[in-house]
């Protein structure tokens, strides 16, 4: 994305991010399950200060009958929970919905619909089939339940049930207790309490269905009584605790086939801890580097050092959880406080959580929370209603094009649209056509913006400092895209990450980041069904990210006709409308090529008598392409073969307004670019045209 700024880029090192979602005004709002029956059962919620990790409480939210288990929703205000009613086997459990209000933290129920099983206990969301999974652990079946808009619930779909025994008392059934979606949605991994098996089942997000995999399951050691299972970030590993020996084992995880293989297990407990002693929680930490456990009886949690080879765990800290029984454990929205719910003391404490090294430190910071069994931190920030969008022009009606170009420039086709205070050098837009408005990001500082399209004031919907660290070398925020939920998906040029934001609530989702930070320079993105596509300038690697921050090399650039050399090389990213290839400019070559995403075939595309050095972002509209040539300020218009193999430039325009135009977005008639300015970051000086220019396509198509 630069030239002039390359020096600081190959100097600077990124500092680690702070994975996690942005904070709305007043702090996050988080609701505890309870092991309470009816009449006294209750979700709980609290809101805890991101600055001081200190929690308040709201109070009982909603009566519930025995609501072991909460789990958010990463995109909307919405909280699901169970009823774990049924263990008996004479009934079914229930799983609930309940929209809460961002101001009183109040719920209002949704919906109730059976789990599927008796003893509903764990709940995971799978965003492919946009389904929740129910684990029943009295009677061992596991559930798929589909979510309509807005949250709300409807019956089981599919069910499943698990089978088998163990010697231990507790084991004359089966008893499903964890869940985890594998990375790509196709497959489920149960962990069965009462048969010491962990079930695999495929799972047809098209069809709604679960069912065995090819190879059923993996028997762990008997009378073990695996609890639950988390996989690693990129999806190559799975952990697995065992409730009834305290152990924890990993497996390698071959997500093309469906397969576990155990490698290792170790003791969660202490060597000289003898008393009784039950494993409780899983958790691994955003950047996958780091997992915690929890220990029921010796009243600990274990900090563990992920080998990212490997996927061993190496223990590097054991500290006590503060109260009796650590059931729970959960990141707040930052990462920078890790909470435990203690059951058995009704207290959750509040630790400190260092990213870097991965320890926690006591805060002192506690609430008391009844039998608190499990922890849910929902997005923040009300959520206004989003504006009508107006009628767009024909793409040739120059009339409306032009009003739609903001404030007009002298001797230029641009019209301006400002930026707000603090969103200098900007690179990465996105249009909305819900809100007729146009996101814009700031290389500089990480702010994220909102920019009204047909006019009004611009406001900053995410500060600087929570999408970007502070203090993040330069470039620090690049391309973004909007995807069909309306979530931005945004590339973190040095800091290495790749961030969802909900615009609406100015919150981000989640954070990945890439392991070869620093090396890694994010450059442009392209979202494609469930899943970013995203380049980096440095690093010759293609990566891939799902929408739960899951994030994998998925195409190395170096056994393909792509051949980096010095200086900044892929750049700008493209998808053709059916999904099925991405075009990708090398800025430092001027070098376009096609990637088919079935075969990740790369193939180069050839545009005779093209200058294209320099080029940064791209934009495909059926088969024309158009190109952002940053260092000559030119934008070309390219009609390709249907092939995609050859191309040909049949418009371009240089306009006076350009000071290093970055990417492009499209309102209608009308193209939005980024006046990036980068050649003047150095300086700190930029000209009158900061920010976005808009440009009618009629104008570029005059320029033929």
């Amino acid at each position: 994305m630069i030239k002039a700024a390359l020096r600081t880029v190959f100097l600077a090192t990124a500092l680690a991010a702070p994975a996690g979602l942005a904070l709305a005004q007043g702090g996050q709002l988080v609701y505890f399950g309870e092991r309470l029956n009816a009449p006294d059962g209750a979700i709980f919620g609290a809101r805890l200060d991101p600055a001081t990790g200190a929690l308040s409480p709201l109070g009982p939210q909603a009566k519930v009958d025995r609501p072991t288990w909460v789990l958010p929703s990463p995109h909307r205000a919405v909280l699901y929970a169970v009823s774990e009613t049924g263990n008996d086997g004479t009934s079914q459990g229930g799983v609930l919905s309940f929209s809460a209000d961002p101001a009183s933290g109040a719920l209002t129920p949704l919906s109730k619909v059976p789990s599927g099983g008796g003893g509903a206990t764990f709940l995971a969301l799978d965003p492919q089939s946009h389904a929740i999974l129910a684990a029943n652990y009295g009677t061992g079946h596991v559930a798929l339940i589909p979510i309509e808009r807005g949250g709300r619930l409807d019956p089981p779909a599919s069910v499943v049930q698990d089978s088998g025994s163990g010697p231990h008392r507790r084991q004359k059934s089966a008893h499903a207790h964890g869940i985890a979606v594998a990375p790509g949605g196709k497959f489920v991994l149960v962990s069965d309490l009462g048969a010491d098996k962990i079930f695999v089942y495929r799972l047809d997000a098209k069809a709604m269905t679960l069912a065995p995999a090819p190879t059923p399951f993996v028997q762990a050691k008997a009378g073990s009584g695996p609890r639950h299972v988390v996989l690693s970030r990129d999806g190559r590993f799975a952990y697995v605790n065992s409730e009834l020996t305290s152990e924890l084992t990993v497996y390698a995880w071959d997500g093309q086939h469906g397969a576990l293989t155990p490698l290792q297990t170790m003791s969660t407990r202490r060597p000289d801890y003898t008393g009784e002693n039950g494993a409780g929680e899983l958790l691994v930490s955003r950047d996958g580097r780091y997992l915690y456990a929890s220990n029921r009886g010796e009243d600990t949690m274990v900090v563990y050092a992920l080998d990212q080879a490997s996927g061993l765990p190496r223990e590097i800290q054991r500290i006590a959880s503060g109260g009796l029984t650590p059931w729970a454990l959960s990141f707040d929205l930052t990462e920078r406080w890790l909470l435990v719910a203690n059951e058995g003391s009704g207290l959750v404490t509040v630790f400190a959580h260092d990213g870097q090294s991965g320890r926690l430190t006591p805060t002192g910071n506690t609430l008391a929370v009844p039998h608190a069994s499990a922890i849910a931190v929902l997005p923040q920030g009300p959520a206004p209603a989003p504006a009508p969008a107006p009628a767009l022009a024909a793409a040739d009606a120059d009339a409306d094009a032009d009003a739609a170009s903001g404030g007009p420039i002298s001797g230029s086709a641009a019209g301006l649209l400002p930026l707000p205070p603090g969103v200098g050098f900007p690179e990465g837009t996105a249009y909305d056509a819900t809100r007729d408005a146009v996101y814009a990001g700031s290389a500089e500082t990480g702010a994220l913006a909102r920019i009204p399209a047909g006019g009004g004031a611009a406001e900053v919907i995410v500060p600087a400092g929570q999408i970007a660290p502070p203090a993040s070398p330069f470039p620090a925020m690049l391309g973004m895209k909007l995807d069909t939920q309306r979530h931005l998906w945004i590339a973190g040029g040095t800091t290495g990450l790749v961030t969802q934001v909900d615009p609406d609530r100015g919150t981000v989702l989640w954070q990945a980041k890439v392991p070869t930070t620093p090396r890694s320079l994010l450059n442009d993105l392209v979202v494609i069904g469930h899943h970013a596509y995203v380049t980096d300038t440095f690093t010759p690697v293609l990566w891939r990210v799902d929408d739960r921050g899951h994030i994998e090399r998925w195409l190395d650039l170096d056994k393909t006709p792509i051949r980096f050399a010095d200086g900044p090389n892929l750049n700008g990213i493209a998808r053709t409308a059916d999904g099925r290839s991405l075009i990708v400019v090398q800025m430092n070559k001027g070098l376009l090529f096609r990637i088919d995403i079935a075969t990740r075939k790369v193939t180069p595309i050839r545009v005779p008598g093209a200058e294209l050095a320099g080029s940064d972002g791209l934009l495909l509209d059926g088969r024309t392409l158009t190109v952002v040539r940053q260092w000559d300020g030119e934008v070309l218009r390219i009609a390709l073969d249907p092939a995609l193999r050859t191309g040909k430039v049949v418009a371009r325009l240089r306009d006076p307004a350009f000071v290093y135009p970055a990417t492009v977005t499209q309102r209608g008639a009308s193209l939005i670019f980024a006046n990036s300015q980068f050649n003047r970051h150095d300086s700190g000086s930029q000209t009158d045209a900061q920010g976005l220019l808009s440009i009618p396509l009629a104008r570029i198509r005059g320029a033929e």
